[in-house]
């Protein structure tokens, strides 16, 4: 199953060596370096810079980590809910999904096994 974003992602050059990068650095390093790239890496940046801390996110969550395919943005699937969104149509929304709205970034990756997905959507490539 497939969606026109993906479809036009992987037709470009870029978006498949986007994927690739992604997949070799964050979801399966195998080199020491690689491993300790991933580790520090593998936080969610939606609150990266903010004092606030009304977040369920605690930047290491136990939810699954997704990367941007766009700009490498690392979100997790925490809910949204409670916390004071930078949009207000974002609110209730999980942190990648924010992202993805906010930046019109619609493809993420996620982390423990490089499933593709689409504004919520999953996409097994």
């Amino acid at each position: 199953m497939s969606c026109k974003h993906l479809d036009e992602f992987v037709l470009d050059a870029a978006g498949i060596e986007a994927y690739k990068a992604v997949h070799a650095n964050l979801i399966s390093p195998w080199t020491p370096a690689g491993l300790e790239r991933k580790s520090r890496a593998s936080i969610c940046m939606f609150n990266a810079g903010s004092t606030s801390k009304n977040s369920s996110c605690s930047g290491r969550s136990a939810s699954r980590l997704h990367a941007c395919l766009h700009c490498i943005h690392v979100a997790c699937i925490s809910s949204n809910s409670g916390h004071h969104s930078r949009s207000h149509s974002s609110q209730g929304l999980n942190h990648r999904d924010v992202h993805s709205r906010e930046n019109e970034h619609p493809l993420s990756v996620e982390l423990n096994h490089g499933n593709v997905y689409c504004s919520g959507r999953s996409i097994h490539i």
